[in-house]
């Protein structure tokens, strides 16, 4: 029965080839068109997965009016991490994310060797209590509490110093920044949206720096590890009124919002129950 079928087949399409080769076609390229968006939504959907605390961890994110329109951006100002960590008791920790003069390369060098790297950060110490970041080298309670400290990804490590151990070592950005190496970190997988291959202590830059630190630059990425059992919603909802008292006549038109980290849908609405913001933004307004 089926051998039938085949010959069928086969006779149909040498009889109608034109028809036939169209048909072909189009499935074809259905078929690889499914595949290709398959494989794209479930590499979106896999990004910082790998997070122990993916599901409690939290982006600040800034939307702003101006002169009637609305706009975005996954940066807030420097001062809003510590405090939120102090204003916020829902908040476990706080943790602030810079990349290396605003996005620019870095050039780097060991006793021997000059580098150029482009994934360079400073980070607060909190870094390995919000994210999974494991290191084969050093002590991650000590790794970044100190100015002028950083650690190294572990293939970064290898090229810099060609399997010697980096710890004590150091490294000099621009020319005029000397960090101690203090720990080797786990290369991050390629979906995660944080692609740090060289994380030094935001303590080491002037922004780090108490005197430094404002409400004026919205540059810095911040990162909310929410406690177990609670909801943003919560968080939001103390977090709101300490915002509006100090700050709503400064501010002019200036909002915070929170959302997923692990999620790239952002939605500007009102604050919304815990479980409706799975993939939206929680505003706080």
């Amino acid at each position: 029965m089926l051998k039938n079928y085949i010959i069928i087949a086969l006779r149909n399409i040498t009889r109608h080839k034109s028809f036939s080769l169209i048909n072909i076609a189009g499935l074809s390229l259905g078929l690889v068109t499914f595949l290709a968006i398959s494989l794209y939504v479930a590499d979106e959907f896999s990004f910082d997965r790998f997070h122990e605390k993916k599901d409690r961890i939290y982006r600040a994110v800034v939307k702003a009016d101006f002169d009637g329109r609305s706009r975005q951006w996954g940066a807030v100002p420097n001062k809003l991490a510590p405090a939120v960590a102090s204003k916020i008791p829902e908040v476990d920790r706080a943790v602030r994310v810079f990349h290396h003069n605003f996005g620019e390369l870095a050039f780097v060098s060991t006793d021997t060797e000059k580098y150029v790297e482009k994934e360079l950060y400073y980070a607060d110490p909190e870094i390995f209590d919000v994210f999974t970041l494991p290191l084969v080298e050093g002590d991650p309670q000590k790794a970044l509490v100190r100015k002028k400290t950083v650690i190294l990804s572990e293939s970064i490590a290898k090229k810099y110093f060609k399997g010697q151990n980096p710890i004590g070592k150091i490294i000099t950005v621009d020319n005029n920044l000397d960090l101690e190496i203090t720990g080797v970190f786990k290369d991050l997988p390629a979906n995660s949206s944080i692609s740090c291959q060289i994380i030094a202590s935001f303590s080491s830059i002037r922004f780090g720096q108490p005197e430094n630190q404002n409400w004026g630059n919205a540059s810095f990425e911040t990162f909310l590890l929410l406690k177990e059992h609670t909801s943003a919603e919560l968080a939001g909802q103390k977090f709101l009124p300490w915002w509006s008292k100090t700050f709503q006549k400064k501010t002019d038109g200036l909002r915070l919002a929170y959302r997923r980290y692990r999620m790239f849908i952002f939605i500007p609405t009102r604050w919304m129950p815990a479980s409706t913001v799975k993939s939206m933004a929680i505003l706080m307004r």
